[in-house]
């Protein structure tokens, strides 16, 4: 595996340890559907929460969280929808969240963050 997608896998994983710490219980890894792609699901009490993975390496001239564009976020958006459609439970609570990497040598420094429905339009009404 070469540079960026080995820093992304690492990415990934990091992810994963740090939801899990938390009390989360992976749903579903890098769960995909002909076009569709999210990084990370997973699942506390009755909280669904769906993880998009940005990471780079410090020095870019993008940071993790502005790579996460208007394009990137369209889909997110449609690939969140096809994810919520394609689930036989209902949950009481859904939602997105960002959790972006910079990565300093070997050091990682990440930020998590909370996306709004309002804003992002992912939730289906």
């Amino acid at each position: 595996m070469r540079g960026r997608r080995r820093i992304g896998k690492i990415s990934e994983g990091l992810a994963t340890w740090i939801y899990q710490l938390k009390g989360y219980r992976v749903l579903d890894r890098n769960w995909t559907k002909r076009w569709a792609e999210l990084d990370l699901v997973v699942v506390r009490k009755e909280a669904l929460v769906i993880v998009e993975v940005r990471s780079r390496s410090s020095g870019g001239l993008v940071d993790a969280l502005e790579s996460f564009d208007h394009g990137k976020r369209r889909r997110f958006i449609r690939a969140t929808r096809l994810y919520l459609h394609t689930l036989q439970t209902e949950w009481k609570d859904v939602h997105c969240e960002l959790f972006c990497v910079t990565w300093i040598g070997i050091i990682p420094f990440w930020l998590t963050v909370r996306l709004s429905s309002s804003d992002s339009g992912w939730y289906r009404s």
